[in-house]
């Protein structure tokens, strides 16, 4: 999952300073307090150079250490579960605060000494495991921090330079497990599609089992709700239906209806699906199609929306091919830096032209949003069209600023009618809903080390990030609206594909891949040439009307506004995505016959 503030916009981050309640303030003094000299504060002189030196550091080093606390006071008892129950994953959190805390050089490998500090650390590791107190020690950050909601962020955004640029593919094309020395020849692919099987062992789902019954949890402070991440008190309930109710057998049935495949890329083994249209009639076009996820969600959140596009319907079907992205589900996680939406857009592309299909359309939500609008712009003669259900980001030029100030005071002239909830920027929603955003983007391997050694924790993020992206307002319901629009056990099934795959640490490292990325910046700066559809479900987390859509999607083949759906409206409202998908299709084989 994504939010509205992610690729740190202009746009945006000119909004967020401008609304937040003291954000000007915070803008003055980010930009102002590099420019004070330490002579001119009756400080002694060792004080004055400290404090020069913290007012002239750089800020992207500040941006990378500001995820923890952000998140700690928005979503802090889904992250305080997990620490609750994965000591490995609370030293984690604590050495890796200590380490940055004395020194952002500690950032540098080389620089970092574990040994030198362990008899200090453990000690104060153990203080927070004995007592239990790893879930409610991080509710100081949120009693604290969001009363002057728009200040920290906007201070942060002021002091980030927005990182633009040329895109810059990376010359590696092996992130594979062996060791290539620099100068020599990668291992060449092994481009042989194997059948791969899902499998939840008797051993995983025992000690998955054994581990829910050993979780330790503590009581949820009174009337929060889901205003501290999830309930402490509701989510144990659901914790104990995984437990001893949910039908792994019915799950796993599911997801191999359909047949899996892994095939090495770029020395990765993808893992992907497929649905075909057998048999083939000549009256009948048959359509290539890949189905994009992102986070939390992954192969399984498509399992509602393929049947619905195996239908032959307005004379034409699909065969579609729903991946795995690097690092997620069963496809390898890459073991070099480096594999961002660009280089999974490529990777993408060469496991279609592997499976025989030169043209072909490709949808996507959340990072499968990114990834998708990324093949269009860089393959335009392989993808036909893209049809997306979000979009964050316009190229950040004045006319698009100039535009979306406009819609801002004149919104029933230059919206497209009524405006849904999405197309509205509320820094306070922002702040509470972004925090774990900019913590998988800076410490990805810190957080997901808690949630490989905990389920409970795991699933505590997830089905949060659940709650909230089909509708910001069932934080405030104290069961966080939980399978009311997406039944719990496909929350679940989801939840396994992620445990059962050991995937929660790669999977949260694309986020950093791609925070404050040049190709990820650079991407959305170039207008996609592309047919294009674009679907807005009123609960997203962003969107944007026609007026201002088009500045990135010049070519915008349909432009449909849902009545209901967020942001997991593959299995919120699969009939109505699948719908639009195929109605998006029809107009564009019907207008540009010539791109078959």
């Amino acid at each position: 999952m994504l939010s509205h503030s992610h690729i740190l916009n202009p746009i945006d981050a000119g909004l967020l300073i401008i609304v937040g309640s003291g954000a000007i303030s915070a803008l003055l003094i980010a930009r102002i307090c590099p420019s004070v000299s330490p002579l001119s504060v009756p400080y002694p002189e060792t004080a004055a150079r400290e404090l020069q030196t913290c007012m002239t550091r750089d800020p992207e080093p500040s941006a990378k250490e500001f995820g923890s606390f952000h998140f700690q006071a928005t979503q802090l008892d889904a992250i305080g579960l997990a620490l609750l129950n994965s000591p490995e994953g609370l030293a984690a959190d604590i050495k890796g605060h200590l380490s940055t805390g004395t020194s952002e050089e500690n950032l540098d490998p080389v620089n970092h000494d574990w040994g030198h500090q362990i008899n200090d650390v453990l000690p104060n590791v153990m203080i927070f495991s004995v007592s239990r107190s790893a879930s409610t020690g991080t509710r100081f950050c949120k009693e604290n921090v969001l009363a002057g909601s728009g200040v920290i962020l906007a201070a942060l955004f002021a002091r980030v330079d927005f990182v633009s640029g040329p895109l810059s593919l990376p010359d590696t094309v092996y992130w594979g497990p062996i060791r290539v020395p620099r100068g020599s020849t990668p291992p060449k692919d092994d481009e042989t599609i194997h059948e791969f099987t899902v499998e939840y062992g008797a051993d995983l789902i025992a000690g998955l089992r054994e581990q829910i019954k050993n979780t330790r949890w503590v009581e949820p402070v009174e009337n929060s709700a889901y205003h501290y991440g999830v309930n402490l008190g509701s989510f144990r309930d659901v914790m104990e239906y995984w437990r001893t109710e949910f039908d792994f057998n019915k799950s796993l049935a599911e997801i191999n209806a359909y047949p899996h495949y892994r095939t090495e890329i770029e020395g990765l083994k993808i893992h992907f699906f497929r649905s075909t249209v057998e048999p083939r009639s000549a009256d009948v076009e048959v359509v290539p199609l890949m189905l994009i996820h992102g986070w939390p969600g992954s192969f399984a959140e498509f399992l509602k929306v393929v049947p619905l596009l195996k239908e032959v319907k307005d004379g034409i079907a699909f065969d579609i091919v729903v991946p795995s992205l690097p690092g997620y589900g069963f496809s390898e996680a890459p073991t070099k830096s480096g594999v961002d939406v660009a280089v999974a857009a490529r990777i993408l592309k060469k496991l279609m032209a592997r499976l025989g299909y030169s043209r072909y359309f490709v949808q996507g939500g959340d990072w499968g949003s990114f990834v998708t609008a990324a093949m269009g712009t860089l393959y335009p003669e392989d993808v036909r069209g893209i049809h997306l259900n979000l979009l964050l980001s316009v190229p950040s030029s004045l006319m698009s600023i100039t535009k979306f100030l406009l819609l801002k005071a004149f919104p029933g002239h230059f919206s497209d009618g009524p405006m849904p909830p999405c197309m509205s920027v509320d820094v306070k929603s922002q702040l509470h809903e972004s925090g774990y955003f900019y913590i998988q983007a800076t410490k990805p391997d810190t957080l997901g080390l808690a949630h490989l050694n905990s389920p409970v924790g795991l699933a505590a993020h997830m089905m949060e990030k659940f709650s909230a992206g089909i509708d910001e307002r069932n934080r405030d319901l104290i069961d966080g609206g939980l399978g009311r629009k997406i039944p719990v056990d496909h929350m679940l099934a989801n939840v396994m594909v992620y445990h059962a795959s050991r995937s929660a640490v790669s999977s949260l490292r694309f986020y950093k891949e791609n925070f404050l990325s040049r190709n990820m910046l650079s991407l959305f700066k170039v207008p996609i040439k592309v047919p294009t559809g674009y679907t807005i479900f009123p609960d997203e987390i962003s969107c944007f009307p026609r007026f201002i859509a088009t500045d990135l999607l010049p070519n915008l083949t349909t432009l449909t506004y849902q009545s209901s759906g967020g942001h997991f409206v593959a299995m919120e409202e699969p009939k109505a995505l699948a719908e639009d998908v195929r109605k998006y299709v029809r107009k564009v084989i019907d207008l540009y016959p010539e791109r078959r």
